[in-house]
């Protein structure tokens, strides 16, 4: 079920070999029965055995009976609850209390750590986010969240706080099949919603994928733009890749839509999902060229992200509504194994989430407080001026600490 509307064509080889596997298992059992046309009697038990038992063992059948259990079950008891003072709080209220509420710009980089500003190991990979970082409000020490180390997830404990945890053994990737996703759960877009925001999410893949639609969809956004809304407009139909449509694609739909949401008299939360740095291989739009030699076409993929974002970023800063627009980086988790997985692990930095915050007024400095995923929406909260009153999810803001200190971007 997680295979349910992906990047077929990335695992193309892998099917292709259990194709082959389920032919000769075919072309095996023929041979057999032309050698012998009745199962005889004893050997039917054993036959039959095993039959159940690859029944029992097959990955798709596994994967429905357990999508269809988690579906019916029920949750008995609240036993959360009694472990977790924290969470005893289920409706958190956040009020605003500045003077104008901000327009977001919210994007998720796909696998973009930090690991990936070393510059020892990758001179020159991350040029634009470099400056942007030493501009802008960077939180250095956000770690990865337990449950939160895939696209969904990362969304998930970013805007509410919650690890992505597996329920009736239903997770990862297998929550396509629900329209209903936390519905009990406050987050980001819940509040912001609630406050008069319209919440828009842009990204280049299916939105079915994951249940990322559900999610958006059950927790305040009302516009959904994915892969098939993107197409239509699409000048070359054949411009995708495995996963969808390229990056400098969506940045350019994105900031047409930036323009048609700051015409409208309400705030709003526009929130974009890269995708060329999608693990194992990424993909390199065609405005963009290689890095270094070429020979590592995961580093392209980052080194074309690196121009893309800042140029999208630089286009808002340059609009006569940059001054009403905060812009938020953030990874949407750490990096998946990819080709430039042996070059990342010989690095010394920590593994840590990039999460910047670009402001109009021209905020900058970096800020070490220890946080992680289930932080990122209460800090985002009160960067905008609200005050939050109740626990959202694990998280708490960033910024009520002791650790902004004006310098080096990074963790030493």
């Amino acid at each position: 079920l997680d295979m349910l509307h992906a990047g077929i064509r990335d695992y193309f080889p892998l099917l292709l070999l259990i194709g082959c596997c389920g032919l000769g298992y075919l072309l095996l059992c023929g041979a057999v029965l032309r050698r012998q046309q009745v199962l005889r009697f004893r050997w039917f038990p054993v036959a039959l055995g095993l039959l159940i038992c690859g029944g029992y063992l097959s990955p798709p059948l596994n994967d429905l009976l357990r999508s269809v259990r988690g579906g019916v079950a029920r949750v008995e008891g609240a036993q959360l609850w009694e472990h977790f003072g924290e969470l005893r709080e289920a409706r958190p209220r956040a009020v605003f209390t500045g003077s104008r509420r901000p327009n977001v710009v919210l994007i998720y980089a796909e696998s973009l750590e930090q690991r990936f500003f070393d510059e020892t190991l990758f001179p020159g990979l991350l040029p634009h986010l470099q400056r942007l970082v030493e501009q802008s409000t960077a939180f250095a020490d956000v770690a990865q969240g337990v449950g939160a180390g895939w696209t969904i997830a990362g969304m998930v404990a970013s805007q509410c706080g919650y690890p992505l945890a597996p329920s009736h053994e239903v997770g990862g990737n297998d929550l396509s099949l629900f329209e209903d996703f936390l519905p009990k759960a406050t987050c980001l877009g819940d509040i912001l919603s609630r406050d008069g925001y319209q919440l828009t999410f842009m990204g280049g893949a299916d939105a079915r994928f994951a249940g990322k639609g559900a999610f958006l969809r059950s927790h305040g956004y009302t516009q959904i733009i994915d892969r098939d809304i993107l197409l239509e407009s699409l000048a070359d139909p054949a411009y995708v890749h495995g996963w969808g449509i390229f990056d400098d694609t969506l940045f350019e739909r994105a900031y047409d839509q930036f323009l048609r949401l700051s015409r409208q008299q309400t705030p709003f939360l526009l929130t974009l999902l890269t995708l060329d740095t999608h693990n194992p291989n990424g993909f390199l739009s065609s405005s963009c060229g290689n890095y270094g030699t070429g020979d590592n076409s995961f580093l392209n993929s980052v080194h074309c992200s690196d121009l893309l974002l800042s140029r999208f970023i630089e286009r808002i800063r340059n609009s006569p509504d940059s001054d009403s627009t905060i812009i938020i980086v953030l990874s949407d988790h750490l990096a998946l194994r990819n080709r430039a997985t042996p070059l990342l692990e010989r690095s010394q930095q920590p593994s840590r989430l990039l999460f910047l915050v670009n402001s109009p007024e021209g905020k900058k400095g970096v800020n070490a407080n220890p946080g992680l995923h289930y932080d990122i929406a209460p800090t985002i909260l009160d960067l905008l001026g609200y005050e939050l009153s109740g626990q959202l999810g694990f998280g708490a803001s960033l910024i009520r600490g002791p650790g902004y200190l004006p310098g080096k971007f990074g963790v030493e």
